[in-house]
């Protein structure tokens, strides 16, 4: 599809097309019966609801926030995984990401310090604090990672490895 084809009755499709990618499940738009992959996105929230940004809503804390369309980081950006054990027996991971993607969230985190992080695992919200510190390469998920989420994502970090991704 061509950029033009993305305009229809003189408005951008893309944030449809987008919130779509975030909101189902990465095997759903998958043919054929393949193997699901994992989907990674990490959105800052931002304050200008413009051509490039999109709603989103969130349940904890229930609210509306726009986040713009491109994520600051994704499933390409991964280097490494550990599961990590939260409370109450809940399980989450920490996520290592490249140099590249480090910077990036260390810079937008710095500016944006006050706002929402989301993370999303396969259309999934797992986790959307709101900004306190500065994030390097380092993210901290505290909980809502199941072992098929980290079974993909270890999975994603071999793959990255493989194809040079990551680095």
């Amino acid at each position: 599809m061509t950029f033009r084809g993305c305009i229809r009755g003189g408005k951008l499709l893309f944030p449809l097309v987008l919130a779509a990618g975030l909101l189902l499940p990465a095997g759903a738009l998958q043919a054929g019966g393949e193997k699901p992959k994992l989907v990674l996105r990490v959105y800052i929230q931002n304050e200008d609801p413009g051509s490039r940004s999109m709603p989103l809503n969130l349940t904890d804390p229930d609210q509306t926030i726009h986040i713009n369309v491109d994520p600051e980081a994704s499933e390409r950006d991964l280097e490494a995984v550990e599961p990590y054990a939260g409370e109450n027996g809940e399980t989450g991971a920490v996520i290592h990401f490249s140099r590249h993607a480090g910077l990036l969230l260390n810079a937008v985190t710095i500016q944006k310090t006050g706002k929402i992080l989301v993370v999303s695992l396969n259309g999934r919200i797992v986790y959307s604090p709101v900004i306190d510190t500065v994030i390097n390469e380092t993210l901290l998920i505290p909980r809502g990672v199941t072992p098929e989420d980290m079974a993909l994502l270890q999975a994603m970090v071999k793959e990255n490895k493989k194809h040079g991704f990551g680095n």
